[in-house]
């Protein structure tokens, strides 16, 4: 073999194996690994704004109602009320909660959410509801009381039975609050160690107590008569009214 073959053979060798060399020290490319989708993150819709009555009275309870809340996995929904006077209602699954205000005004009622399984996720508080509450309603009736033994009937003076003798009471009657208090002689009555005296509702002066609806804001004035046992008065008494409408009287007595 000719000197210029073994070279040719000797170069062929040497490139093969830089070839095998530089194919053995490659770099791999990486083996791809499947991606893992991110963990949604629980959100809460902000309440809608919550419904009830718009007006009230002091100290009347007035129910209201949250909703329109939803979670983004899917979980249930708590709720609370700020009620606008310092005071939050507890977290709870119901969606409606009761409050009374003690005072007169106008109160902002919202409603917040949150979930039921990460109570830490909270919404954005509702829309305000505006509540105005309204005084206390009230009759008020002051009284005066005269003690007789006789008084005028239609044509002549009528005098009490033996051992009675007569109460005679003004009433000034004022309504401040309700929409109508009927008045009369026979719709009064006084309770003397536990018996219950009715009026003379045929008292006959040009002053007794006349029979009408008082609407609100009315004031009248008027007397009514009892008889009533001597030997009772010095036990004191207490006066009545017997007629209620719907709702109770909230009736102050008060003596002059």
């Amino acid at each position: 073999m000719s000197k210029k073959k073994i070279i040719g053979i000797i170069v062929v060798c040497i490139i093969a194996i830089f070839v095998v060399i530089a194919v053995a020290t490659a770099p791999s490319e990486p083996t791809p690994t499947p991606s893992t989708p991110p963990t949604a993150t629980e959100t809460i819709s902000t309440p809608s704004i919550p419904t009830g009555p718009s007006m009230g009275n002091v100290n009347e309870s007035l129910i209201y109602i949250a909703g329109g809340s939803t979670s983004r996995l899917g979980h249930s929904i708590q709720y609370r009320f700020n009620w606008g006077d310092g005071n939050y209602s507890e977290w709870s699954s119901s969606t409606s909660a009761t409050h009374s205000w003690p005072s007169p005004g106008n109160y902002l009622v919202q409603a917040q959410a949150r979930s039921s399984v990460n109570c830490g996720i909270l919404s954005s508080w509702s829309s305000s509801k505006s509540v105005t509450i309204n005084p206390p309603k009230a009759i008020i009736i002051k009284y005066s009381v005269t003690i007789t033994n006789e008084r005028k009937g239609w044509l002549w003076t009528m005098k009490a039975d033996p051992g009675y003798t007569y109460l005679v009471v003004n009433l000034d009657i004022e309504n401040d609050g309700y929409d109508s208090f009927t008045t009369g002689q026979g719709l009064f009555y006084v309770v003397v160690k536990q018996v219950k005296y009715d009026t003379g509702y045929y008292y006959p002066e040009k002053d007794a107590l006349k029979s009408v609806d008082l609407l609100d804001g009315g004031k009248i004035s008027g007397k009514i008569a009892f008889e009533i046992p001597e030997v009772v008065l010095s036990a004191g008494y207490q006066f009545g009214y017997r007629r209620e409408s719907w709702e109770p009287y909230n009736i102050k007595w008060i003596g002059q």
